[in-house]
């Protein structure tokens, strides 16, 4: 059987829009970008080596605009163009402080997401997150390669019991043409993991689409992707394959989906991750119950926004099947959401609108 092209994934995504002038003929070219905490590998089509140089350009400040911004590791440097950063601003408790325009639109975004999603999306419980990936990241805290002692685990209920959940965590605001952010409580951090890098993708998919370029895919260390159409001329209506990353096993595919002009988002509990009495904790975590819940072992989405996507796919991770089925009731067709889950009993569902997903 021929070779073809497959993107390994643990979270993905994408969007369809029409293009001016779109690009039919030219050449391939690829790039790649080692930004956000991830290799992120590009390819798509320009008229000659002078524009794709133009195009890789301008995606690679894209990207770093965002890991700049959205970092919550690291300071900006003193040279920064940027005023704060998620780092920074986890510092300034109760005092309003101006942000660019740029951050000041992914917080809203992440607040519009929080709204849309009962509240399980919510980007206030970095320090929640943190405290449990101190435990599952460090391999001091394990008494083997995953199992968690009981020790720690107690002493972590303790840590996490101790935080509380903000109803207002944060209130943005505008003055003057100028933008600001009031973190409201000490127990808040600021962390944009869940949206950033999809959030940032999808910027990076409306410039190559604005630019007209129709052949595309975007690999954002395998955890956003989004796609074009596929210039190979074998390939059936321009699709491109997807394999999706089987949790439980190493190097193994679950299944297998074409897409077009779409993209996709898994969150999967098999990367950040320690044990506890068999079960897995991972760094999704509730903000109703401020643990990792285990309804599922990966999650994966089908839509045409690659931001929407990335947020939807975390908040999804701690809802029942009965909850997500009750939200795609209301949203599904107005939004395009289509969704696959890979049960913690190692079965499979889907929710599908026009996607053929084919299991191994």
């Amino acid at each position: 059987m021929k070779k073809m092209l497959y993107f390994p994934v643990i979270i993905m995504l994408m969007i369809l829009l029409s293009a001016c002038n779109p690009k039919v003929e030219g050449k391939m070219f690829s790039a790649v970008y080692f930004q956000m905490d991830s290799e992120i590998r590009i390819s798509y089509m320009a008229d000659d080596q002078e524009e794709a140089n133009e195009i890789k350009a301008h995606i690679g400040e894209i990207y770093a605009m965002y890991h700049s911004l959205s970092d919550n590791y690291s300071a900006l440097p003193e040279d920064s163009p940027y005023l704060e950063n998620i780092y920074t601003l986890n510092s300034k408790i109760n005092v309003d402080v101006e942000i660019n325009y740029e951050l000041y639109l992914l917080l809203e975004e992440s607040e519009r997401l929080k709204e849309l999603t009962d509240g399980y999306f919510d980007i206030s419980i970095g320090k929640i997150v943190k405290a449990w990936k101190d435990v599952i990241l460090d391999p001091e805290f394990r008494e083997d390669d995953y199992e968690i002692p009981q020790s720690v685990f107690e002493s972590l209920q303790e840590v996490i019991g101790a935080i509380e959940v903000q109803e207002n965590p944060y209130t943005l605001s505008e003055a003057n043409g100028k933008y600001y952010i009031r973190i409201n409580h000490e127990d808040v951090q600021l962390d944009l993991g869940a949206i950033a890098k999809g959030y940032a993708t999808e910027i990076v998919k409306d410039y190559l689409v604005e630019k007209g370029v129709i052949y595309f895919a975007i690999n954002a260390g395998s955890s956003t992707i989004s796609v074009g159409k596929n210039s190979n001329p074998e390939r059936k209506n321009q699709q491109w394959n997807v394999e999706l990353i089987d949790p439980l096993y190493d190097n193994e595919y679950f299944g297998l989906i074409e897409l077009r002009d779409k993209a996709l988002a898994t969150s999967g509990n098999n990367v950040q991750y320690a044990t506890y009495n068999g079960l897995r904790y991972h760094h999704i975590v509730s903000p109703f119950t401020k643990y990792s819940m285990h309804y599922y072992h990966s999650l994966t989405m089908i839509g045409t926004d690659a931001g929407l996507l990335d947020a939807l796919s975390t908040a999804f991770f701690s809802m029942t099947p009965e909850a997500i089925a009750a939200w795609l009731d209301v949203h599904q067709e107005e939004l395009g959401i289509e969704v696959i889950l890979y049960n913690y009993d190692g079965t499979v569902t889907t929710n599908l609108l026009d996607t053929i997903f084919k299991g191994y």
